[in-house]
């Protein structure tokens, strides 16, 4: 892909790679191969200028990160450059699209919509529409014509267009997990918002997650059949799996019974931790006082109960306490006692997604040694996606340096990780080695031959970190591939800690 001076100077391209250099996937931990460029932004920005207008390949490579239930949801890595390239395209077109369906308050006020009130009565159905893989079919030339209907700017469209069609090599898809493309597929669904409020439907959206209210059985199929008619045009199908039919006082009954169980388990609790002391009232007179527990005692009791009866049967639990595993965990962090490793494992074993909280839980505990066994127990587990994979390398980095060793399952794990087909794992992998000074030299050698623009400023910095023969053999070689490479070695030489700012 090539580009003009002239084009690329008109966008905030140096912004932008300050902002993806921070991390900006979603649900993922900020990955080494963007950390080790956080000393690096302007030279960064300088390299993207000039490799895009000499013309640059843009290399990708697809991580996996499991669905809520089912199969997979593919994520799209760029190298930082080109990633902060998309981030700025799509920044000069924001101001002329919508809000983002995603912000704070959204879903809450989505999920509450067609639900009865006071105020108001809704119709009798609620018609639940989900886009089945939205963010993979999004067609390039329907986008493009949206986007220029809306914003009048055809020169950074077209530069955009031509960005995704080299990412993807092919004219569909919308790179996933980062804000630019939520606010692009916001503006390619809104056609399918647009068609069914035309038809006379109330709707709500977020992200392509539609509800919309019928006043009758046969209403609520007509929607179900404009939604799909719109999805078509678009290249898009609606989620077999997702799109039903409710009533809403279905709904509404449903959101009772999920705060009524809490309520209940919060009120056992309570009962139980309540304790009963005698005080004095006067010679020979006492009165029995009631005291409660605090109430975050009593809610971190009461969720640590609903966790317990979860594991004590994980096939028919209700689904209420399906859905407070997450608040669970997150709430439990800093109470005793810890949760068992069989159950940790439980949850991440039915609810592979849960993984990214569970190594929150793990990283806010002060146990280092029980940490490092519960990291090892996970790592020993089936079905690791490169998303899990890199969450359990996240777990580990939190655990060095806090006086107790990491254990030899852990490294051995690490070490196997090496070989993944993945270069981001790989990546991951050398940099916890190197921190751990468990990495060969020839290892390394292997790592960064291997390596594309996307990883290899990260294998330079295990480099850097691993020290010794490795360095002195081998950053030569590094210094002549660019001062990039330099940066990012000196980076992990200081073992990840930010260059401090030169004294004025």
């Amino acid at each position: 892909m090539k580009l003009s001076h002239a084009a690329i100077s008109k966008l905030p391209l140096s912004a932008s790679v300050d902002a993806v250099a921070d991390g900006n996937f979603d649900r993922f931990p900020p990955l080494i191969i963007d950390r080790c460029l956080t000393d690096s932004k302007s030279l960064v920005t300088e390299q993207t200028v000039a490799l895009f207008t000499a013309g640059c390949e843009i290399h990708t490579e697809t991580l996996t990160m499991p669905r809520r239930k089912f199969g997979s949801r593919p994520l799209t890595v760029m190298p930082l450059g080109a990633r902060a390239l998309y981030t700025a395209l799509v920044s000069c077109l924001a101001p002329k699209l919508s809000d983002s369906s995603r912000d704070p308050g959204k879903w809450a006020a989505h999920s509450a919509f067609g639900l009865p009130t006071d105020e108001a009565t809704p119709a009798e159905y609620v018609v639940q529409l989900d886009i089945a893989s939205c963010y993979e079919y999004v067609a390039h030339d329907q986008l493009a014509r949206e986007l220029v209907v809306r914003t009048m700017d055809s020169a950074t469209v077209g530069i955009l267009i031509e960005l995704l069609g080299e990412t993807f090599r092919r004219p569909i898809g919308l790179p996933q997990m980062m804000d630019s493309s939520d606010l692009l597929a916001d503006a390619y669904l809104e056609s399918i918002e647009r068609s069914l409020i035309r038809s006379g439907f109330e709707i709500s959206r977020y992200a392509d997650d539609f509800r919309v209210l019928a006043s009758d059985w046969g209403t609520a199929n007509d929607a179900i059949e404009e939604a799909a008619e719109a999805a078509r045009g678009l290249g898009l199908v609606l989620s077999t799996e997702k799109t039903t039919i409710v009533k809403a006082s279905t709904l509404a009954r449903e959101e009772t019974e999920r705060t009524a169980y809490l309520t209940e388990k919060f009120n056992k609790a309570t009962d139980d931790l309540t304790e009963i002391e005698a005080m004095m009232s006067g010679y020979d007179d006492f009165d029995f006082v009631e005291i409660a527990p605090d109430f975050g005692v009593a809610i971190a009791e009461a969720l640590r109960r609903i966790l317990l009866e979860w594991h004590a049967d994980p096939e028919d639990a209700p689904r209420e306490a399906v859905a407070l595993i997450n608040p669970a965990l997150h709430i439990l962090e800093s109470s005793d006692p810890r949760l068992s490793d069989e159950l940790l494992g439980s949850i991440v074993f039915y609810y592979p997604q849960a993984l990214q909280t569970v190594a929150r839980y793990v990283a806010a505990r002060r146990e280092i040694g029980e940490n490092w066994e519960t990291i090892a127990a996970l790592s020993r587990m089936g079905r690791q996606s490169p998303w899990a994979k890199i969450w359990l390398f996240e777990m580990s980095n939190t655990q060095l340096g806090q006086g107790s060793p990491c254990t030899s399952d852990v490294l051995a794990w690490a070490r196997f990780q090496l070989e993944d087909k993945h270069e981001v794992v790989r990546a991951e992998a050398a940099w916890f080695l190197a921190r751990c000074r468990m990495l060969k030299d020839d290892k390394l050698a292997q790592l960064y031959a291997r390596a594309s623009s996307i990883s290899r400023p990260a294998i330079a910095a295990a480099f850097g970190c691993q020290g010794g023969d490795a360095a002195s053999r081998l950053m030569g070689a590094m210094k002549s591939d660019s001062s990039l490479m330099e940066n990012a070695f000196e980076w992990g030489a200081r073992g990840g800690v930010p260059q401090a700012p030169a004294n004025d």
